[in-house]
């Protein structure tokens, strides 16, 4: 009952005697389900999922530090370690709005730097 996504990934990456932790990334919509796998000795792996809610992550920045919608999707893609550049081109605003959401962001959030602010959003939003 396994996606044919995730049962060819498990066939490709079955022990065979490899140290490399491998990755798998399944979205849909704002959802994203993330698999490692890892050699364990033997001919044992461990695999481990996690999910991801972008909504989620955007609901529990906006409710901590009181955020319009729009600095919270900010916020998260500086959490992301993403230049403004990159943040402006994946939300559609120019380079000089994501800056003025940072100077506001990072007044909101009583830090001195986006890295500040990046710690602060990943105590939130974990470091998914």
């Amino acid at each position: 009952m396994l996606p044919e996504k995730m049962r060819a990934w498990l066939l490709e990456n079955k022990p065979a005697g490899s140290c490399t932790i491998r990755s798998l990334e399944i979205r849909s919509g704002d959802t994203t389900l993330i698999f490692h796998s890892s050699p364990t000795g033997g001919r044992h792996w461990l695999i481990a999922s996690r999910v991801i809610d972008r909504q989620a992550q955007l609901a529990a920045l906006a409710n901590t530090y009181r955020l319009t919608r729009r600095q919270a999707e900010v916020l998260l893609w500086v959490s992301q370690g993403k230049r403004n550049s990159e943040i402006a081109m994946i939300l559609g605003m120019m380079p000089r709005t994501v800056a003025k959401h940072q100077e506001s962001l990072l007044e909101r959030l009583g830090v001195e730097n986006r890295e500040s602010a990046m710690l602060q959003a990943l105590k939130v939003i974990g470091s998914e």
